[in-house]
Order: structure tokens, then sequence, then C-alpha cells
């Protein structure tokens, strides 16, 4: 209960604003303390004696009275507190402090006695409040007007009672403003008497509404209007459960409001906002929204300059003065002053806003926390403490904060933790619920990299890349900035080198994009690592970030057992550790407890791979919901108790006496897995025994089946591929249509999609919905370019499996492919935001980001999938391409580079480096020599043999580059790349009717390549 709160002082208050219905300015008596009896309509209570108190209780509540009465004249209330004195520390309550706005409240004191043996000891008699001067608290950036009065009970004893009353008259300083009263049972321990009193005149109608731990009030009809009771005894006052949502704390409240709707609240303030953003003649404000009118005529850009020109050019002071508490500033006000709070940052934001065409209201909201269940509560605008903007930019609604700082974008914006907000309308609105937005990508996420390939004991070369998103990273460059670099740099090499014991960091430097909210630190260092024995004779290293902690929910059994807990929401974090092993890999064997689970409301991701004498270790944590039941609480409880361990990698201990004969080995993967490394390396029978081995091993599982006939097809050996078919569908234990649609697959590749169109509708025909048979079904209508009917056939899945990920995927290429690029971006972000630590998603997204050209974004999502593994190959080529089509060779080369020391032993490798040397036209001798080196694994090979054509064709040797490019058509007829560079060099050799052709074939396969060719500086002729 607000009444008395005994801290360092006790402050008496209001037990909760109470709201009035007219303007109404001041009289003296409002700017001092008054002093007599209560007024006629007060029933005063008896004080009970003092409980038995709690141990360690300062004091003990006796008694505690609020009332109130509601009236056209205004609002009333009355407080009574009597509370005993039971320690030292309890004498700071005899501190006394009065707070008020004069211009619509009038306190009046009624008592102030001790209570001592039977005796009744009178304070004001000797002592009256004093008044203390603070009317601005410019201290605290607030411009309100407020009084404060204070008075030091003398002569105060441990064992005296302390009885005190006042009473608060107050108008609401908006016009047409209806009554609110709240008022909480939440003292500590026992109260022998509490008591809640209301009055309401008939022409002023209350509402009211209790909390659910709280007994039914006596409501009854008075000649005046009514009355409502609560007169609880010997009462302990409701505990909300420990961790639950923030709407469980109104359990113990009691309210009254005068407003029926929120639409009431939203159209009585919203002209006050309206009249408030209305610029002055000749305003300068004008002026301001030329400059960025000027500057850009994309919407959100101008919503973004004219949301910094608020957030860096108008500090926040809280204007409070006549009934500014409630009314916003005018803005051109504000903007003279260069001074607002939070309403005349927003009635400003307006004002420029309406200049710039964009469609913007006000919106209020609770930013304390107590949005939660705002829906659930009785209307009134004593449930807001702050206001927004609501605009609506390029279709989408986004919420802009005036009072914020280094808002750059508005992309980058979340939506804030609010839940609710009550848009201000001239009509009125209902309550909008603020949901936010799943997230793409991490708040903070770390990448640490350790180069051990020196040694076990020779100290490890550490690199490690510190990322931070959004308000993190605007907080972390704000604090930077105000610092001596040399003073971050130490701290900041001090507090890795702390978390991190066995790495000596030595250097970091950091970047701040602010258009992309985006905070990049990049450490270095050196150590040895920490290996610790353990048993059997070897040694082990626990990987660092990958050690995992489940949250553990606890909750007193006298409370509500069953209330769900909240979860902080949105929330995402990574850590990636990759490190390169000595003696490529060999007696090395990592160990760990895998992840892919929800619990607790989030997401918890950890695991890890060991391959080509690497291993990468990922774990995520991402909340997925703002709160949980109780038994999903009790899971995370016990994950929390049991632990999950950590990931370590293990070698032999060669100082201890039981080191092994034998070194561990990287856990075998199969011979599937194997089967697939060999297929890489060109060397295919081995693969096709390789697969042969897995299937015979599991002749009913379709994944060996499926390497084969796949093995078949890239060998072009389709009649191979349709019999392997043809057996799988006969020993699988999946359904048959799913080998009816694998058949399918194989028909089109070998270009019979009319055929493959006619088996899948019969198959289509038995189980019209089966998701299997519609994916082939659309990749048939793709290849004979029917791109409404693959996309209707998708639609028809997805309308039986919404949720379905491999539907969804396709149909965003689908969209991809008839240059919907819109559509096509917000399915791939949407499975990315489903998942946001797949690689695979995320290069889908980069590469739709690419075909919607946007090539920033593309770059974006392809150095994210790199974050997530360092050492993925095809994530590396992907964006060494990207690069090239920028033109920013040196970085596409030295990533073509790390492929290369990646994975020397595969082709593609080799393949990266030269094309990557080919594009940029530089050490094409050394791109030869990639090439050769490449086709050396892979002799037949379209690509390779694709890019020795350009790497030639950039030497000046055109009949070798056009033999190399005859060479590739003749394995990939349809490989529009060679098509287009033979096309090249056959108007070079001076064969301009065979150069049309090709040029022409090329573009009408894909009709990009000529643009592509133009980024490398090759344009025909």
């Amino acid at each position: 209960m607000a009444a008395v709160t005994a801290t360092a002082s006790a402050v008496v208050a209001a037990p909760a604003s109470v709201r009035a219905a007219a303007n109404h300015r001041a009289p003296a008596e409002g700017r001092t303390v008054l002093y007599g009896a209560p007024a006629p309509w007060v029933k005063p209570a008896e004080a009970p004696p003092a409980p038995t108190a709690t141990p360690g209780a300062a004091y003990v509540y006796q008694l505690i009275d609020q009332q109130v009465r509601i009236s056209a004249d205004g609002d009333e209330t009355y407080t009574d507190v009597v509370f005993k004195i039971l320690t030292e520390e309890g004498l700071a309550a005899g501190s006394l402090k009065l707070d008020w706005d004069p211009a619509s409240e009038i306190i009046t004191v009624h008592r102030l006695v001790i209570l001592r043996d039977g005796e009744a000891i009178d304070v004001l008699k000797s002592d009256k409040f004093e008044i203390l001067r603070r009317e601005t608290n410019l201290e605290s950036a607030m411009l309100d007007g407020r009084l404060t009065a204070a008075l030091q009970v003398k002569g105060l004893r441990v064992g005296d009672s302390l009885a005190f009353t006042i009473s608060r008259r107050y108008r609401d300083p908006v016009p047409g403003a209806r009554s609110e009263w709240r008022s909480s049972v939440d003292h500590a321990g026992v109260a022998p008497r509490v008591r809640i009193r209301a009055l309401w005149t008939k022409d002023r109608p209350m509402r009211w509404l209790k909390g659910s731990d709280l007994p039914a009030p006596v409501v009854s009809e008075t000649e005046a209007g009514g009355e409502l009771l609560l007169d609880l005894k010997d009462i302990k006052a409701p505990q909300a459960p420990t961790g639950a949502p923030m709407r469980y704390a109104y359990i113990d409240q009691l309210s009254l409001s005068g407003f029926e709707t929120w639409a009431q609240v939203s159209s009585l303030m919203a002209p006050y906002y309206a009249r408030a953003a209305t610029l002055e003649a000749g305003s300068p404000l004008k002026a301001e929204a030329d400059k960025i009118k000027a500057a850009s005529a994309d919407p959100a850009v101008r919503a973004a300059l004219a949301l910094k020109l608020v957030q860096s050019q108008v500090r926040y002071v809280f204007v409070g003065l006549d009934g500014g508490g409630r009314k916003p500033s005018a803005a051109d006000e504000t903007w003279r002053h260069r001074f607002g709070d939070c309403k005349g940052k927003t009635a400003l934001l307006l004002a420029l806003l309406s200049q710039l065409d964009i469609p913007a209201e006000a919106a209020l909201v609770n930013s304390s926390g107590q949005g939660d269940g705002l829906d659930q509560r009785l209307p009134g605008q004593d449930m807001f403490d702050h206001v927004l903007v609501r605009a609506t930019v390029n279709g989408q609604t986004y919420w802009l904060d005036g009072t914020r700082s280094g808002d750059e974008n508005i992309a980058n914006l979340d939506v804030p933790p609010f839940r609710w907000a009550l848009p201000l309308r001239a009509n009125g609105a209902d309550l909008e619920k603020m949901e936010p937005r799943p997230l793409l990508r991490p708040y903070s996420e770390t990448v640490m990299r350790v180069d051990a390939s020196a040694g076990a004991d020779v100290p490890a070369e550490v690199t490690i890349q510190a990322i931070q998103r959004g308000d993190q990273a605007i907080e972390t460059n704000r604090q930077i900035s105000s610092q001596p670099r040399d003073e971050v740099v130490r701290a900041s090499l001090r507090s890795w080198s702390e978390q991190i014991s066995w790495v000596d960091f030595t250097d970091i430097d950091w970047t701040y994009d602010a258009n992309a909210a985006l905070f990049v630190a990049n450490l270095r260092g050196k150590g040895k690592i920490h290996w610790w024995p353990v048993a059997g004779g070897l040694r082990q290293w626990d990987l660092d970030g990958a050690a995992l902690t489940y949250t553990s929910f606890q909750r007193d059994s006298a409370m509500d057992t069953k209330a769900p807990y909240g979860v902080a929401y949105p929330s995402f974090g990574r850590w990636v550790t990759a490190v390169i092993l000595p003696d490529g890999g060999e007696g090395y064997q990592t160990n760990g407890r895998s992840l892919n689970e929800v619990v607790g409301g989030a997401k918890v991701l950890r695991a890890y791979d060991q391959s080509h004498g690497r291993v990468t270790v990922i774990r995520s944590l991402r909340t997925v919901a703002s709160e949980i039941s109780a038994e999903d609480a009790k899971v995370s409880t016990q994950r929390a108790r049991e632990g999950v361990g950590v990931v370590a990698i293990r070698a032999i201990d060669k100082d201890s006496k039981e080191a092994p004969k034998v070194a561990p080995q990287p856990v075998d993967r199969g011979p599937l897995s194997a089967g697939y490394d060999a297929w890489a390396n060109d060397r295919q029978d081995l693969a096709s025994r390789l697969f042969q081995k897995a299937r015979d091993a599991q002749p009913t599982e379709d994944a060996a089946w499926s390497a084969l006939v796949n093995l078949a097809v890239s060998r072009k050996d389709y009649a191979g591929a349709l019999k392997l078919c043809d057996q799988a569908a006969r020993k699988s234990a999946s359904p048959q249509q799913v080998w009816q649609a694998n058949r399918a697959g194989v028909l089109i590749a070998a270009d019979r999609a009319e055929e493959a169109v006619a088996e899948l509708e019969k198959a289509l025909s038995a189980k019209p919905d089966d998701k299997n048979l519609l994916l082939i079904l659309a990749r048939a209508h793709g290849h004979l370019k029917k791109m409404d009917l693959a996309r209707k056939d998708l639609d028809r899945g997805l309308a039986a499996a919404p949720t379905d990920t491999e539907l969804q995927r396709a149909r965003g290429w689908a969209a991809l492919e008839a240059k919907d690029y819109d559509d096509a971006v917000a399915r791939f972000e949407a499975l990315v935001a489903a998942e946001p630590d797949n690689i695979y998603r995320l290069m889908n997204l980069s590469h739709a980001y690419q075909m919607a050209k946007r090539p920033e974004a593309a770059l974006r999502e392809a150095d994210e999938a790199l974050r997530i593994d360092p050492f993925d190959t095809d994530a590396l080529t992907w964006r060494a391409e990207l690069l090239q089509r920028q033109k920013r060779f040196d970085l596409a080369l030295a990533d073509a580079e790390t492929i290369v020391t990646l994975r020397p032993d595969i082709a593609s490798s080799w393949n990266s480096r030269c094309w990557a040397r080919a594009v940029a036209g530089v050490e094409l001798d050394k791109a030869l020599a990639d090439c050769n080196a490449s086709l050396k694994l892979r002799p037949r090979s379209a690509s390779i043999l694709d890019s020795r054509a350009l790497t030639q064709l950039r030497r000046g040797e055109l009949k070798a580059a056009l033999a190399d490019y005859d060479a590739a058509l003749a394995v990939e007829p349809k490989q529009a790349a060679s098509l287009y560079g033979r096309g090249l060099v056959k108007q070079k050799l001076g064969d301009r009717t065979g150069g049309q052709a090709d040029l022409q074939a090329a573009v009408a396969l894909e009709p990009e390549v000529a643009e592509r060719f133009e980024s490398y500086g090759l344009k025909a002729g």
C-alpha cells in the first residue's frame, strides 16, 4: 500500500491518483499544507491493538484506512494509518514527507499523534510541515512544479504508535476527464484492520474491479449515489507469485474508473496531440522537414531522419507544469526551447511526419513493465506513463520513441516490450497489442577461432569477434565513445583475459555501423590451451563458450504454484567456437551432449562437428515465448539441477602412466558420409561402393538409396537411376509416394518433364495432398517454365501442411523464379526467423536478397552464415561470388584463399580460387595453375572447365578458351555462363554470327548472365 513506506523516511502519499473532471488552476491554498478536521463524508475507523509482529519487522500496522469521494466538485481521498514502532530502525518512519502538485491538489493534515501508554501526544501542537522549495526538480531532468513538505516527529520512541491522517482534494487538469482511483492491499506482515471505502455521486458513476486474491467488496446504492466497502480484519497481504508475469502484481488491487471503454480515453486525449502537432505559420520546423524531403524520397529514410532530429536536437526534460503531466507542449514551443518530455517530443515528431506525408499518431503505453494484462483492467489514463508515435511506413507499423537516442534506421527498431498501446484518435481507438517480431539475428554473438595447428602444447593463435546489435550496440558505442580509447583498450583486454584465462589478449579494435545498429569488436591473442587430465590416460580441453546453464525457477509453496513464469522475450544469444586441430585432427576426439529442444521458454541448441581436422561448436539460446507454464518451469529447473556438461576435445596424455597405445579418433560417421566425401573428391566409383555398403546395412532406409540415385543422375545414367528408384520403392519402408516423387525427379533431370507431370498427376489422384508429389510436380512445372502452375502446386501443399518447411522453402524459390522478389524475401525471412541458427536458411535468404537486387543485405546474410560455421566452404564460395559482383575482388580472393586452406583435397576449392582470380583479372598464371590442379581431381567437370576457359579468355589465349568452353558445353549443354563466354570468344575470333547465337542462347537460359559478365568487365560487342 502506498500510504506509508518506511525506508530511510516515511512518505505519505495518495494511495493512488484520484482523477476528476474539470480544469483547475490551483488557489493559493494549494501551495501550502492545510490543517483541519476531515470532511463530513468521512467515517473514521478505530485502530485495533498492534498484532504479533513478524520477527525482524521494524514496525507493524494497526490500521490502514483509505477512503475516497468522487463528485462533480472534485475528488477527495482520506488516508488514516496507525503503526507501531518495534525497533530502532523503525524510528526512521518518523521522517514524514508529503508530495503534491499545487496546480491540481490540496493537502490537508487532520492529525499526527504519538500513542504511548494510553496517552495521545499531539505532534502538530508544536510542529508543522515545512515546505521544501523543490518546484522544478531539474537535477532529475524534470520541470513539474511539484511541492514537497517534510516534518521530523520529535520524541518518537521504540514501542510508540504513530497515527497520521491526511486528505487530498484533486481536480484533473484535462477537461472532460473521468475519475480514476486505485488502492492496493500490499502491507508487510499481518494488519489488524485494512479498510477501503469509496463513494460516488449519481452524476459520477464508477465501475470497479478487484484483484483475484481480494474478497469481493460490499457495493450498495446510497441516496447520493453509490458506496463500495472492503473491510478486512487480521489480513495478510496477498503475495504475487515469484517470477510470474506482471499482471499477477494486480492480485491485491482494487480499482475504480469512470471510463467505460478505452476508446473514451483515446478520444479524450487525441485533440491535445492534434493541436500540439499543428505548426505555426512560418514555423522553422517546415524548413527542417524540407531538408529531410531533399535528402531522400524513401519514406523509411525520411521517418528515420525525422526521428533522429527529435532525438538528437531536443534534450529530455519532463514538463509537468500547468497540467503538462497530461498534455503535450506545442511542437514549435518544444523546438524553440530545445527540450521536452515524451509528450512534447511525440508532438514534435508528429508535426514533422505530417509535413513528410507519413501517417502517424500518438499512442499511450506503460513503460514500467505493467503493460502486461492491461487489456484485463479498467480503462483509464493512469494506466499509462509514456507516449510513442505509431507510424505507418511502406505499409508496416513502427513505434518511434523521441526520448531514445541513437536510432539511425527504423528497420533496426524492435517492437518495444510494452505489450499494449492505446492509439489516440478523435473517434477513439481500442488497445492495440504490441507483438514483438521474431529475431532474425542474435542481439549478441561471439565467434572464437583457435588455430592449434602448430601443436597441442604450442601457444595457439586466437581471434574473437564479438558482435552486438540493436540497443546493446547503441549503448556500447555510447559508453565507449565517452571514454579515452586507451582506457577502453586496457579494460577490454583485461575483461576478456579474465573470461578466457588461458589466452593473453594483446590487441583489440572495433567498428560501429550506426545505420545497422551493429557493434563489432575484434580481439587477437595467444595462449597455451588448458588441458586437464581425465580417466584412461587422456587429457581434455573444455571448449570455451560451449557450456550451458538452464534457468532454475523457484517459488514459495505458499504462493500460487500454478501461475506461469515470465520470460525475457525476445532475446537471442549465440557463441561459436571454431578450432583447427593439430596433425589434421588425427588422435583427437570431440565429445559432448548435443541439444536441440525448447526448455524454459527458450530454444536451446548445442551442436558440434569434427571433420577434416577441424571442430566447430555452436551454442545458441533464443527465447520463443514471453511466459511459460509452471510445468515447463519444472522441466527447466530439473535440467538446471542435472546439468548438461561440456563439449570437450580429448587426446592422449603423454605424461600419464595410463596413456593408451591407440589415440582417440573422430567418431566414425559411417559409409554414407564417407561416400559423400569421396563424391566431393570426384572419386565416384568409391562413392558408389560406400553408398551400396550403407544401403546393404539398412535396405529399408531411404538415405543411401537417394545417394545412389543422385550419383547416377550426376553421371547422366538416367536409366540406371530409374531402375534404382524402382528397386528402392520395393524395399523402402517409406510410403510409395516418396519413390514415385523421386522417380519423377529423375525424369525431370533427363529432360522428360512432361512424362514426370503425367506420372505425378496419376499418383496425386490417389493421394491429392501428398507433399513429396506436389514438391516434384512444382519442380516439373518450373522446368517447363510454367511458374504459375508451380506456385499453385506448392500452395496446394501448404494448404494441407502450412508449417512444412520443405514446402515453404520451395514456395520461396518459386517466387524467385517468377521474379516476385518481395514475396520470396518475406518467405525466406520467415524461415530464418523460425530457425535463425540454420546456415542453409541464411544462405537461401542471401540468394533471395541478391536476386532482389539488395546486394548489401545478401552479403550480410552470408556473413552471418559464416559466423555460424567459419569453415563452411559453400558459404565462403557464395560470399566470394557476392563480393565479386560488388567488384570487391580483393576480399573475394581472400575468401577463395581460405577455401583452399580449409579443403585442399577437393577440386571445388582450387576452382574457387581460379575463378576468383579470373574474374578479378589478376594473377592469371596462378589462376591457370589452380584450374589445372582442380581438373586433375575432376577432369570432366563442366564448372571447372568453364573457369579455365574464362582464365584463358582473360589471358588472351582465345583458342584455348574456345576449346575449354566447347568441352564444358559438351558435358553441360545448358550451362549459360559457358555459352555466354563462348559467344564472347567467338566474337573476338571474328565469328560474329556464331557468337551472337551463343549469347542469345545464354540469355534465354539465364537473363542476368549478361549483367554478370559486364560486372567482370566483359561486354559483348
